[in-house]
């Protein structure tokens, strides 16, 4: 799971890089501007190779997949978001990428009581941020009194 975290962070970081557009072409840049569904697809791809560079394990190419298609639902439901539940959310998992930095720097050590430990704080944490999105996610959804097409803009 630890891997997983690493990944999301890592693909956090690419996403605030979107600050630097203006070193592409202008022709690549207003068609990315311009077309939400190629924003979706080279932020999925995105999602897939950071997934399978950031993790040590060893999974078949379908269950990376699915890995990687229910991380870019997660971050589809994050960024469709009240503000404040996505800078919560965003914060959760900066907390849990610390906590499984201490996981590794435990295995290093080899003190499989503080791994123990942090392994539990760390399965809650993931668990606190999925149900986070998802219900605050819902509720917005069920709020909207658009139709879907402006909902996900």
């Amino acid at each position: 799971m630890k891997d997983k975290i690493s990944g999301i962070f890592l693909f956090m970081a690419i996403i605030l890089g979107n600050f630097l557009d203006t070193t592409v072409g202008h022709k690549i840049e207003t068609f990315l501007n311009n077309s939400l569904v190629s924003k979706f697809i080279i932020i999925f791809i995105i999602i897939f190779f950071t997934v399978h560079f950031s993790s040590k394990d060893i999974i078949h190419p379908f269950e990376h997949l699915i890995l990687s298609v229910i991380i870019f639902i997660l971050y589809i439901m994050m960024t469709r978001n009240y503000l404040y539940i996505s800078i919560l959310s965003f914060s959760l998992i900066i907390v849990n990428f610390i906590i499984n930095t201490y996981i590794t720097y435990y295995e290093n050590k080899k003190n499989n009581e503080k791994i123990k430990e942090f392994t539990i704080y760390s399965f809650y944490m993931t668990r606190i941020i999925i149900s986070i999105i998802c219900i605050s996610f819902f509720i917005r959804f069920l709020k909207s009194k658009q139709n879907i097409k402006n909902f996900l803009k």
